[in-house]
């Protein structure tokens, strides 16, 4: 069996775009929360996840931070 991968397949610009920044935002500034999954893709947010991301279902799961 061959199996043939398009020129264009992978994310769209938007899910590039989000994941891309996500990226960024963890390491930058490490640990960053995301309300809700910025891709239905379990391998892309696993790895998001080990940069530091933190999925959280509503905002009452932010942390409370004194500055």
């Amino acid at each position: 069996m061959e199996i043939t991968i398009g020129k264009t397949a992978g994310f769209c610009f938007g899910i590039a775009n989000a994941v891309t920044k996500a990226e960024k935002e963890c390491e930058e500034n490490g640990e960053t929360y995301c309300l809700g999954d910025l891709a239905h893709n379990h391998q892309t947010m696993e790895e998001i996840k080990k940069k530091g991301l933190k999925v959280i279902n509503d905002i009452d799961e932010l942390p409370v931070r004194t500055y």
